[in-house]
């Protein structure tokens, strides 16, 4: 029985790919006109157990998986949209394309957000900025880059009910991004 091994800088015979003159779905162009991918893509590949138990959960109370999941990103869609109109001081989005329940999600959401951003105060530098890193091949739109208190810092606003190590590791990509691109910290 023989085995052909390889080493690893052996060259390949495949063609590189033209450029593409649309990204696929959550990718970015870097400078030089390649495509990387975004910074949620990359850590879809990372196991999340709480919702393999979650969606067993739905199951066993009769709920289908994806059409919930897709209702709560829709909720979560429209909460993203009323943040950014507040804080760009334009009037809430049209809500007529979203259920009666993505509306209350959203709504019960963004009274929270309202609470919180009363405590604080908060100035928008940039909102829904998409960057690319050209040193680590990944992009991302950043959905706040704000100063809270008189301090810089990233926001990314999530409708989930708590934190997981995903939305953690997120920000810190989009952290590395906010220092290639522009300096801060």
């Amino acid at each position: 029985n023989r085995r052909l091994i390889v080493p690893f800088s052996a060259p390949t015979t495949a063609q590189p790919r033209p450029l593409q003159s649309t990204p696929p779905a959550h990718h970015y162009r870097a400078d030089d006109g390649t495509f990387v991918p975004g910074v949620t893509s990359v850590l879809k590949v990372i196991a999340k157990s709480n919702l393999i138990e979650w969606a067993n959960q739905l199951g066993l109370h009769g709920i289908e998986y994806r059409p919930h999941l897709d209702s709560l990103a829709r909720a979560g869609t429209l909460l993203h949209a009323k943040i950014e109109a507040e804080l760009r001081g334009k009037r809430g989005p049209d809500e007529s394309g979203y259920t009666g329940e993505q509306q209350r999600q959203a709504f019960a959401a963004f009274f929270h957000w309202s609470a919180w951003s009363r405590t604080h105060r908060l100035r928008a530098l940039a909102l829904e900025q998409p960057y690319v890193s050209t040193i680590h091949g990944y992009g991302g739109t950043i959905d706040c880059i704000a100063e809270l208190d008189g301090e810089p810092l990233i926001l990314d606003w999530k409708s989930s009910s708590r934190v997981y190590s995903s939305h953690l590791l997120q920000v810190a990509a989009y952290q590395r991004l906010v220092r290639e691109n522009r300096g801060l910290s």
